[in-house]
């Protein structure tokens, strides 16, 4: 066998197969998936260059998306009409199993070759040209815009993670970057009215809140009693001939009771707003999750802070929400008590919703999204994340009447890929879900902010503008 030859014969092959391919799995497609795998082959030691050339040329005849064949029946009659031995044959084809996304559920290939193919095609994937191919994708086969888009966070952003190869991992960092920039410019433009949120400019006032401790008793891992507090905020004017709603404010991982009135001008907001009558007066409890004070170094421990976050809703029910109202005066109802929290919080406050809905009717999760599956739920595991946060209420025996959601972040926020994704698949279940670009309309609101990054200095904004549709 002139494998030379053979390389050039399945060029020309490829092109006649793949002829008028319109949905990005073409013959231009193949050849870069060629050229992506030859380049990476030449850093890889141990992988034969030859089979590499035609595991990548022939990647795609058999793809059960465009050909109902079986046991690689085009790329074996191709090769043995070039005269290729079975045993050359079957290495190829095997590299060429190894490709599949959907098929492999992230198995790592046992080949050389299989690994460098896999990651030449998942590199195509990504990127300007991935972008491209998605949509083309999405058009031939009926797929609409938010399908689409749902696409990126299903598949398209985990690949980067996923490759095989060092030389692979080096080039998708920019083709990740350029995808994660398309997605932040996407979401500006699909929400550009969430550019006018009424924002709190800080100023003086006489008509000042008070903030003080109120310390409580709760069981910790072993089931010992501590000691821990909650900053509580009073309205200006408070009084316990009066009944307040209540509205629980969570830090972010690492944070403490102090984060919130630490890092934003909340205080600030809430006295202004209050004294300018954008909504009901209310009692605003700043809580921490941790049962001691955490000491994060390094990548932080999703699985870990999720076990904080969990724990603390029993906390919420058996032994906060009871301290609050035994020693304020409260509207001790879930029709005025609301919770919300920015990034762990807004993880906080998602378990909230599927855990204590009998406790809350309003939920602000900020710079958050779900990890019911696991960190960055929303994102990683969209689809059954949105499908069990709208079973949960029916399963709690609540209707779209009965809570309101207030979700935010920034478009430069780290929790924007994550959230919106999320936000979007609910905007699917409009049974439960029923999303409304008007505050006091409907039950899910979304607000991306500009020019807003991962902080409490920015995060807070989405409670002042939130805050007239509350209580």
């Amino acid at each position: 066998m002139n494998t030379t030859q053979v390389i050039e014969d399945a060029k020309k092959y490829i092109h006649e197969l793949f002829a008028g391919n319109t949905d990005g799995h073409g013959a231009d497609h193949t050849m870069r998936v060629y050229r992506n795998a030859m380049i990476i082959a030449e850093s890889e030691a141990g992988a034969n260059p030859e089979i590499v050339a035609l595991a990548a040329l022939l990647h795609d005849a058999d793809d059960h998306k465009l050909f109902h064949t079986e046991n690689n029946a085009n790329a074996r009659a191709f090769l043995a009409a070039q005269g290729t031995d079975p045993e050359t044959a079957d290495r190829i084809c095997e590299a060429i199993n190894a490709v599949s996304f959907s098929k492999n559920g992230g198995k790592q290939p046992e080949t050389p070759e299989g690994r460098i193919v896999q990651d030449a095609d998942r590199l195509d994937a990504i990127g300007a040209i991935g972008i491209a191919r998605t949509f083309a994708f999405g058009g031939k086969h009926g797929r609409d815009f938010p399908s689409s888009i749902d696409h990126f966070h299903e598949k398209l952003l985990r690949l980067k993670d996923l490759m095989n190869t060092e030389k692979a991992r080096e080039l998708a960092k920019a083709r990740h970057a350029f995808m994660e920039a398309f997605l932040r410019e996407w979401e500006r433009e699909i929400h550009e009215r969430s550019g006018n949120m009424e924002l709190h400019q800080y100023h003086d006032i006489t008509k000042r809140g008070t903030v003080e401790r109120l310390f409580y008793f709760t069981p910790d891992e072993d089931g010992m009693a501590i000691g821990k507090y909650a900053n509580v905020y009073l309205p200006y004017g408070y009084s316990a001939e009066k009944a307040y709603p209540v509205l629980y404010v969570i830090h972010g991982g690492g944070g403490n009771p102090d984060a919130w009135l630490d890092c934003s001008k909340i205080k600030n907001a809430l006295d202004v707003s209050f004294a300018e009558g954008r909504g009901m007066p209310f009692i605003a409890v700043f809580p921490t999750f941790y049962n001691h004070t955490p000491i994060r170094t390094g990548r932080v421990d999703e699985e870990a802070e999720r076990g904080h976050v969990l724990r603390f809703q029993r906390e919420i029910r058996n032994d906060l929400i009871p301290a609050v109202d035994a020693a304020y005066a409260t509207r001790a109802e879930r029709e005025a008590r609301g919770i919300g929290g920015f990034s762990m919080g807004g993880v906080t406050t998602w378990f909230a919703f599927l855990e204590n809905l009998d406790l809350f009717s309003v939920f602000l999760p900020l710079s958050g999204d779900c990890w019911q599956f696991g960190g960055l739920g929303g994102g990683k595991e969209t689809a059954k994340t949105a499908q069990y946060l709208h079973d949960r209420v029916m399963e709690q025996g609540y209707g779209k009447d009965d809570f309101r959601i207030f979700a935010g972040t920034g478009y430069e926020d780290i929790a924007c890929p994550n959230l919106t994704p999320q936000i979007e698949a609910m905007k699917g279940y409009p049974d439960v879900f029923e999303y409304s670009e008007d505050p006091g309309e409907g039950n899910l609101h979304y607000t991306l902010m500009k020019d807003a990054p991962h902080m409490y200095e920015k995060v807070y904004q989405h409670i002042y503008h939130d805050l007239p549709y509350l209580f």
